[in-house]
This record gives C-alpha cells, sequence and structure tokens, in this order.
C-alpha cells in the first residue's frame, strides 16, 4: 500500500528535521507540501537532505511576488518523480510531478506499474 500525507509547513526549512521524524516515523512514500517557502538558495541543501532521507523532491514555480525568489509547495516521494509545468496562472502555488509507483498487483509481469500524477496546492 502506498502511504501519503500533505502537509502545512510554512518555512519548511527549518523544520526539516522534525518533518524528517513525522515521515520515517509513519513511512510516508509521498508528502505533499504547502506553505514550504524554500527560497531559491535553499533549494539544493533542501534536496540533499530529503535525497538523504530516501526522498526525491519535486518543487513548484518560483513564485514572481517573492524577494527571495521562494517555492510555496513541494513534494516528496520515495518514488522517482519528474515535475511537471503546466501553463497556468499561478504556477508557483502548485507542484506537480509525474510518479511512477510500482505495482503491488499480482500480474504475470513483474514489471508492470502504475504511473501517477500528483499535486500539490
Amino acid at each position: 500500500m502506498t502511504k501519503f500525507a500533505t502537509v502545512n509547513v510554512p518555512a519548511v526549512t527549518s523544520k526539516l528535521p522534525g518533518l524528517a521524524v513525522l515521515i520515517n516515523r509513519f513511512d510516508f512514500d509521498i508528502v505533499a507540501i504547502q506553505e514550504a517557502d524554500v527560497d531559491f538558495p535553499s533549494r539544493a541543501s533542501f534536496r540533499s537532505h530529503c535525497l538523504k532521507l530516501g526522498y526525491h523532491v519535486a518543487f513548484g514555480d518560483v513564485d514572481p511576488r517573492s524577494n527571495d525568489r521562494s517555492t510555496r509547495v513541494a513534494l516528496l516521494s520515495k518514488f522517482p518523480l519528474r515535475a511537471v509545468f503546466p501553463d497556468i496562472t499561478d504556477p508557483h502555488r502548485l507542484a506537480l510531478a509525474a510518479i511512477e509507483i510500482p505495482s503491488t498487483r499480482q500480474t504475470a509481469r513483474a514489471d508492470i506499474s502504475e504511473q501517477s500524477y500528483i499535486t500539490s496546492f
């Protein structure tokens, strides 16, 4: 079973150790974070920390109104993901990714998987 979580964690970079405890305790596979406010210079260290925890990261687009070029939303996934940037009015309010989730169904083919599009608003 794939476990999903959605959290509202303002200024998540400074709270990442606490969030790591939570997501590891419940063994979430995919976590959507709202109000993340990860500034552009902190993205690399945030991504690095998440990768050490076993999570891939997709960020929403940069908020054009922020002085520090922050992103408002992020997705964490134990499964590889590919960020998708749709042509919408407020792309900084959306993190969208294609995530290939291995199927748990018993089939004749072991390589069957399901592709899901996961969003965070």
